[in-house]
């Protein structure tokens, strides 16, 4: 009876034990959010509804990863204590927003949405990615799907041709796929000029040339605008031999030229940028003034986080505005201090700012390219948004948080 009873309780220890190293250790739990991540990555890019799933998966695995095992939490909050208390310092200034909120309800519903839920991407990779390997194969997930998307929308517009006056984006909204392509363009101008490895090289040759022709087809004018910017910046900052450089900003204005050149669509979206009165141009410019008489109306907490659109729409929108029932201002700058006057505005620039120098500087110090993927990521976003709301959109913000954790954590 007693030697039963010893075994029985032999195997249930043994049973537990396996179902520990199986399930619920530390290491299976950090296993499982990985394959969550790439899941993640590459349903950002295809479809809303997929990526909420795999999110959810992994907020759930990192809730139990940090619960059950925390020893590590504050270590990681010590290390990067710059990020999250300026995360921390925006977060207050967005709840102070709410103070003039016509929607205090809707405000704090897409607070906590915006930043507590879009950056978990960010929390999981600095919590539970420690290989590099993991972490490129994670931004390779992405990369593919964007890639899948580019092919997907080149697709669309030769079967569209000709294409007068159309958009094609894949499977994404045309605004955050024109986001991604400046921020992925200029990442594969990094990756090409840094590849030591043929298949990388051509690997970058192969996705840029789709990813200008997936441009083309896009249309929208301040990605290109964005993408412009962003390389000639991260070029001149990456190659050393400003010959060279100055060079290679020629031949690819020749390129752009001769594609202006060729397609009469294109060519007509190129030459509406320095149209004043063109009427996307107009509307914009009116959107920016009734986003400054929010701000000079509240200047301190603005309108209420999330409450632009009430706003605009009840008091706001001017006699000349033709699209009454715009949501954004289109401009990430405008729209911050229409909703969270100067406190929320400053506490995102701020952010931004430690962001962008932590890029650049990583980049004096140690000419690692992925200083200057973070920056192509970085500026992609921001230099859009002169023109269209990026940091409101879901596809973008998951994907620039996942991004800044990838970064952050190669560099260890």
């Amino acid at each position: 009876m007693i030697k039963k009873i010893a075994k029985v309780g032999f195997l249930k220890y043994w049973g537990m034990n396996i179902i520990m190293k199986k399930y619920i250790s530390k290491e299976a739990i950090e296993r499982r959010i990985y394959i969550y991540l790439c899941a993640f990555a590459f349903m950002n890019v295809i479809s809303v509804a997929g990526a909420n799933i795999f999110l959810g998966l992994v907020t759930a695995a990192l809730l139990h990863r940090l619960v059950r095992y925390h020893e590590d939490v504050k270590e990681a909050f010590a290390e990067y204590k710059s990020l999250f208390c300026l995360l921390g310092l925006l977060l207050i200034a967005l709840l102070l927003s709410l103070l003039n909120a016509l929607e205090p309800g809707k405000g704090l519903t897409n607070i906590i949405n915006a930043y507590i839920y879009r950056p978990i991407p960010l929390l999981a990779v600095l919590f539970c990615v420690h290989e590099k390997r993991k972490l490129i194969n994670i931004a390779l997930c992405m990369v593919l799907a964007a890639f899948l998307n580019n092919i997907c929308a080149i697709g669309q517009g030769i079967m569209a041709y000709p294409f007068v006056n159309g958009r094609y984006s894949g499977f994404m909204n045309t605004m955050v796929h024109g986001t991604l392509l400046s921020v992925f363009l200029p990442a594969t101008m990094v990756v090409f000029l840094s590849a030591k490895k043929a298949i990388v090289l051509w690997g970058s040759v192969v996705f840029g040339v789709v990813g200008l022709a997936a441009f083309v087809f896009n249309g929208t004018r301040g990605a290109w605008l964005a993408a412009v910017c962003s390389i000639l910046v991260i070029a001149y900052l990456q190659v050393r031999d400003k010959r060279k450089y100055f060079a290679g900003m020629l031949v690819a204005g020749i390129i752009i030229s001769s594609i202006t050149y060729m397609v009469p669509d294109f060519q007509q979206r190129v030459y509406s940028i320095c149209n004043a009165q063109e009427n996307s141009n107009t509307e914009r410019r009116l959107l920016w003034q009734s986003a400054w008489h929010m701000f000079m109306d509240h200047p301190f907490t603005g309108v209420g986080y999330a409450n632009f659109r009430t706003n605009y729409q009840k008091h706001y929108i001017l006699p000349e505005a033709k699209q009454p029932y715009l949501e954004h201002a289109h401009n990430n700058f405008f729209h911050y201090l229409a909703e969270t006057g100067i406190l929320g505005l400053s506490a995102l620039v701020a952010l931004w700012g430690y962001l962008l120098a932590y890029a650049v500087k990583g980049w004096w110090a140690y000419r690692e390219p992925v200083f200057l993927l973070m920056l192509a990521v970085l500026l992609g976003v921001i230099m859009h948004g002169l023109t269209e709301y990026t940091f409101g959109a879901a596809v973008t913000v998951k994907m620039f948080w996942l991004a800044m954790g990838l970064g952050f954590k190669y560099r260890i």
